[in-house]
């Protein structure tokens, strides 16, 4: 729609859904249907926690505890209200799948690492950043999987 007097572009809307569709597509199959409304917490540093992310969505939040507490639950909760309401972009990948972009990027002068070209553009990006724990240090340096 252009308003009277006002010249502009605005980007096609079946270009934002596919987009939009993209991103949410790279959740596990697990967590696809993860969101706020879902989450189920079980103690008071849970609600503590779905409270805090309620009430700025858009913030960054470091959340750690013990296997089985909702972390990567709430993760994929913040990623999908993110992603869904398109004002920021987006990207999301474990500890293993970080290391391998970044060994690529290195290694790979034909491949641009989309964490590196995020931190280049001059917009709000946000890193969905799973599993920080879940690698070790000796599986980068040799290269095993």
């Amino acid at each position: 729609m252009e308003l009277p007097g006002h010249a502009g572009m605005k980007q096609c809307e079946f270009v934002v859904a596919k987009s939009r569709g993209r991103c949410l597509s790279l959740m596990p199959e697990r967590f696809r249907e993860s969101s706020f409304a879902s989450y189920q917490p079980r103690d008071p540093r849970q609600e503590k926690a779905l409270a805090l992310m309620l009430g700025h969505p858009a913030g960054s939040w470091y959340l750690t505890g013990a296997y089985g507490n909702g972390k990567t639950h709430l993760l994929y909760a913040q990623y999908r209200e993110l992603v869904t309401a398109g004002n920021v972009h987006c990207h999301v990948a474990t500890t293993r799948e970080l290391v391998e972009e970044l060994r690529r990027a290195e290694f790979d002068e034909d491949f641009t690492s989309p964490v590196f070209a995020a931190a280049f553009r001059r917009e709000p990006c946000h890193l969905f950043w799973d599993d920080i724990d879940k690698l070790k240090v000796t599986d980068f340096k040799t290269g095993e999987k």
